[in-house]
């Protein structure tokens, strides 16, 4: 196998005998790309003599190529916006010339920026681009980095098995066209879910296989992300002498190459570890380092995680306007983040800190004053109380959430085996004609053959027989038609309810709108349903089980609103708005009074007596909520009700993500 410093060895002999400009770009920019895992910096000077020149010929490829490169060791040395601003400048050239050559991987390194910026939405939108045309041109070494990609959004969202399955299809591809180094990111990254799971023994072997095969390549980064990653496992198993050497032997390769993002996120680790070790100076001196590397180089991710280590030292202290400190700032980077509601959290941690402090001076004077003692634990007995009956309140609440969601799942049955009932009935009596139908009988066209001397009779039999075949061909249509009948009712009964309706994707709201009247055809089969669609491409990123269920329960609150009313009408209406899309479904039903209005979206809220859980709306809102849209509702007594939904297009929140990228 030839190395990489082998590789670069001939590309400089090369490099000294060509004269020809373009090629000097091309033998440039082929040696920063081969040089910049093992010599960041050097891979740099190549890439900007690659550029000066390229930009001198007017050589576009050669443009392109070395903007991708300076990219790639900006990204190395966390200068962030260097590096997006050199990828996003290779793009728009493309676009200008009709490159196309590595636009996925670029998309792929846009994601990885934004990761690291603690923009999660973005990053994940440019995997799945990443990822698309991964497949529209088969090229599967970037199908295995986009999956890899994924992978780490999935176990981000504390959905291990799933983060698994898209990190062992990377492994799959990787191994199907020998690509080493992306079979070592693989592993590291199984490594990590493995770790999540407490696995630690598999965690271990796939970190050491990951560390074994970047030691083959010459990629010490990817190395020392290995390394650092077997002393967490060792930490987590409680092994602190066995996770202090790999963490030592992490930061020193780190500063050596000067990978500040790896030497932040070792820094943080060796504060932990001496945190669970009690040793809160060195604790303290390293948790400090790692905030101020990763506020450095704008590791907004990183930071959060920092201040959080930093408020369970202070509280370990008893420091607890220090610890209150870091905690907000925990809250309020995060929030930045991940758009998470933090005032309520940091109020909670207030109450808290409260109570370790009172528990902490009941302690001091309970000697002193029995009386404290006993308000103390009457106050501890009412906490438990309070939280016992929030914990009722909780678990009702999942268990109507659960049954409203069966609820509905139970009405889409019911029309489903309706539709599928119907289907068959279409089915089965053409079949049973088809089967009962006389064949051609031969000895009776012989009999006619030899007795009848003037043909009236075979001619008779020809002209009944086909009729009895005509019939026969009508009765096949019918069957074919009955087929598509229950195949399309297959397909939206998926989109709505199956598997992949909790694929989180673009999801084209045209299509999942009609799935679902199909889906409510009973119930709106006299109900003039109207569609003013701006576009039938109305994409956000959502799943398509989700919007499934708000497409239907809008649909049959109005189709209730309805009862009763003449000339009963569904207006339904999608516009692009705001950077999302909004869509409006109207009814000329009877309308929602004014003093029930405030309370629709409350959950137990119903009008509808025993027939409705006061889930319905409630369930929509919380539904929105998790992809950051809204829904409001507009009504007139007397003449119908509006309900306004709006998505964005960038669609659902990526919380933090545990692995680091590699």
């Amino acid at each position: 196998m030839t190395t990489m410093s082998e590789l670069a060895k001939k590309l400089k002999t090369q490099l000294e005998t060509v004269t020809d400009p373009a090629t000097r770009v091309d033998l440039l920019n082929q040696l920063a790309w081969h040089t910049w895992r093992q010599d960041a910096n050097q891979a740099l000077r190549y890439s900007e003599q690659a550029f000066a020149l390229a930009h001198e010929i007017n050589y576009p490829k050669g443009i392109i190529q070395s903007l991708i490169r300076k990219g790639l060791s900006c990204l190395t040395f966390a200068r962030y916006d260097e590096a997006l601003s050199h990828f996003q400048t290779a793009l728009r050239i493309m676009d200008d010339t009709g490159e196309t050559g590595e636009k996925g991987f670029i998309h792929n390194r846009i994601g990885v920026v934004y990761y690291n910026l603690g923009d999660y939405n973005k990053a994940l939108q440019e995997q799945l681009v990443c990822l698309e045309i991964s497949q529209e041109t088969q090229d599967k070494r970037l199908e295995s980095r986009a999956l890899n990609s994924i992978g780490i959004i999935s176990n981000a969202l504390e959905r291990f098995e799933e983060a698994l399955e898209y990190y062992q299809r990377s492994m799959t591809l990787a191994e199907e066209i020998n690509d080493l180094q992306l079979q070592a990111f693989a592993l590291n990254n199984m490594g990590t879910v493995y770790d999540s799971l407490k696995h630690y023994d598999k965690a271990l072997e796939n970190y050491r296989k990951s560390i074994e095969i970047n030691e083959k390549l010459g990629n010490d980064t990817a190395r020392a992300i290995g390394i650092s990653n077997m002393g967490d496992a060792y930490r987590l198993m409680k092994d602190y002498p066995q996770a202090l050497k790999y963490y030592q032997e992490a930061l020193a390769i780190d500063r050596q190459r000067g990978t500040k993002s790896s030497e932040a996120h070792v820094l943080h680790s060796l504060g932990e570890l001496y945190l669970e070790q009690k040793d809160t100076e060195q604790a303290l001196h390293y948790l400090t380092a790692a905030l101020e590397l990763s506020q450095q180089i704008k590791n907004k991710h990183l930071v959060f995680e920092v201040h959080f280590s930093l408020s369970k030292l202070y509280r370990t202290v008893e420091d607890f306007e220090q610890a209150l400190t870091h905690f907000e700032k925990y809250h309020q980077i995060k929030e930045e983040v991940l758009n998470e509601d933090s005032a309520q959290k940091v109020k909670n941690f207030q109450i808290r800190l409260e109570l370790e402090r009172k528990e902490k001076e009941a302690e001091i004077y309970r000697k002193k004053n029995e009386e404290l003692a006993r308000l103390n634990e009457e106050l501890e007995k009412t906490n438990q109380q309070l939280l016992e009956a929030q914990i009722q309140t909780v678990t009702a609440q999942a268990k109507q959430m659960e049954a409203e969601r069966l609820a509905t799942l139970g009405r889409v049955a019911s029309m489903i085996g309706h539709d599928m009932n119907n289907a068959l009935s279409g089915v089965i009596s053409p079949l049973e004609y088809i089967i009962l139908a006389e064949p051609l009988d031969q000895g009776e066209i012989w009999d006619c053959w030899e007795t009848d001397e003037d043909g009236s009779r075979l001619k008779a039999y020809l002209e009944e027989w086909e009729k009895t075949w005509n019939r026969i061909q009508d009765a096949a249509q019918m069957i074919q038609i009955g087929a598509k009948r229950a195949h399309m009712v297959i397909n939206d009964l998926q989109s709505a309810v199956g598997g992949k309706s909790q694929k989180l994707g673009y999801i084209n709201l045209p299509d999942v709108f009609r799935e679902s009247v199909r889906l409510q055809k009973k119930h709106l089969l006299n109900i003039n349903v109207i569609e003013k669609f701006e576009s039938e491409e109305m994409r956000v990123v959502t799943t398509s089980g989700a919007m499934s269920q708000i497409f239907m329960n809008l649909l049959i609150n109005a189709c209730h609103a309805l009862e009763g009313r003449e000339n009963p009408t569904i207006i339904v209406e999608l516009k692009t708005k705001n950077e999302g899309v909004e869509i409006r479904i109207s009814d000329n039903g009877k309308g929602i009074p004014e003093d029930i209005m405030p309370h629709i979206f409350k959950p137990f809220f119903s009008t509808k007596g025993e027939d409705g859980s006061g889930l319905g709306l409630a369930a929509i809102k919380q539904i929105l909520k998790g992809f950051n849209g809204t829904i409001e509702v507009e009504s007139e007594l007397g003449k119908g009700t509006t309900f306004i939904v709006w998505i964005p297009k960038e669609g659902k929140e990526v919380p933090l993500m545990k692995p680091r990228w590699v």
